[in-house]
């Protein structure tokens, strides 16, 4: 299986961070909260999930997803993992093969754990929707005023380079798990 990930800082900086994305996401979302972990001493690398930036696979089950991510525990361990939105589920199916003998910290922001039927079409509708999006840098600027230029842009490519039939998947798993 081919890894793709991005990294940001020094390989031999004191402490380590593992970004993990989204469902419309890449590593390359993460790229100015990299650039802040960076300035506080980390080294951080961002993987990009099966079924993102051209890595494709036929299972997308959460524990799948987690699975693919042990080749970076191989040699490295982490002071923080930090998954958002899909990549929050995605870090709750690693935890049993974090190493024991280290403290990790595991931040969770916005994780899918418990969707309401009646919310769940909604969800994938509008996920769906966002993926085939022709929104302009403008736009997306407008509807997310906290992000940069280079944000919108990031976030517009990792959408492009999410196949939409991944997408549906992963819903179809969530919604197989529920």
């Amino acid at each position: 299986m081919s890894m793709s990930a991005s990294q940001w800082g020094s390989p031999l900086a004191a402490r380590r961070a593992l970004l993990i994305h989204g469902i419309t996401m890449s590593s390359h979302t993460w790229e100015s909260f990299a650039q802040l972990l960076v300035a506080e001493g980390f080294f951080v690398i961002a993987p990009n999930l099966l079924g993102h930036a051209g890595r494709r696979g036929s299972d997308y089950r959460f524990s799948t997803l987690a699975e693919d991510l042990q080749p970076y525990f191989i040699e490295d361990t982490y002071d923080v993992i930090i998954g958002s939105s899909l990549g929050g589920t995605v870090a709750l199916s690693l935890l049993p093969f974090l190493p024991k003998e280290k403290e990790i910290t595991v931040i969770l922001v916005d994780p899918p754990l418990e969707v309401p039927d009646e919310r769940f079409e909604m969800d994938k509708t509008w996920l769906l929707k966002e993926l085939t999006s022709t929104k302009t840098v403008e736009e997306q600027m407008a509807e997310n005023p906290a992000w940069s230029r280079v944000d919108c842009v990031l976030r517009m490519l990792a959408a492009s380079m999410c196949d939409r039939t991944i997408a549906e998947s992963i819903f179809e798993v969530c919604k197989c798990s529920v």
